[in-house]
């Protein structure tokens, strides 16, 4: 899934899971910023294997880009975080988490995944889909956040 996919389902679904009221919009930042954040870990293994993207492109090969962050271990780092922002404020910790968790969670059934990288290398896939067909649960997906966001904002959510 693309990252806006996963900014506003994962941020959403960590948003409403835990009651927050649309009125807080640091909440509302911090879910859509923990939803997406994973894929942030696509730069550097992008830039260093420029070559490579090049060559052979991005789509289908972008898997390879991922690193622990993307995986379990990222997870753990999350509960990490979590943990520490529960001693601040326990609302956001809930939120930051459960946007992450979601995010790795929707790349576990869409996609390529290492669930025990760096450990395990072995390769993960729930289901064998086209690039059609993952462009067409991105567009639904990204379709649907946007129509149960804006109940949301309005209040009736």
């Amino acid at each position: 899934m693309t990252t806006v996919a996963h900014a506003l389902s994962a941020a959403l679904i960590a948003v409403t899971a835990l009651h927050v009221p649309p009125s807080e919009s640091r909440y509302l930042v911090a879910a859509l910023v923990a939803g997406s954040i994973a894929d942030a870990d696509h730069v550097y293994p992008v830039l260093r294997d420029w070559r490579f993207y090049r060559q052979n492109g991005f789509r289908g090969n972008l898997h390879g880009a991922r690193t622990p962050i993307h995986e379990l271990a990222g997870l753990a780092g999350a509960a990490i975080v979590a943990s520490l922002l529960w001693w601040v404020d326990p609302l956001m910790a809930g939120v930051v988490f459960a946007a992450f968790a979601v995010h790795l969670a929707q790349d576990f059934v869409t996609g390529h995944s290492l669930p025990l990288n760096p450990a395990d290398m072995t390769v993960v896939r729930m289901f064998d889909l086209s690039f059609k067909q993952k462009v067409v649960i991105d567009a639904a997906v990204i379709a649907t956040s946007v129509a149960l966001w804006i109940p949301y904002l309005h209040g009736r959510g």
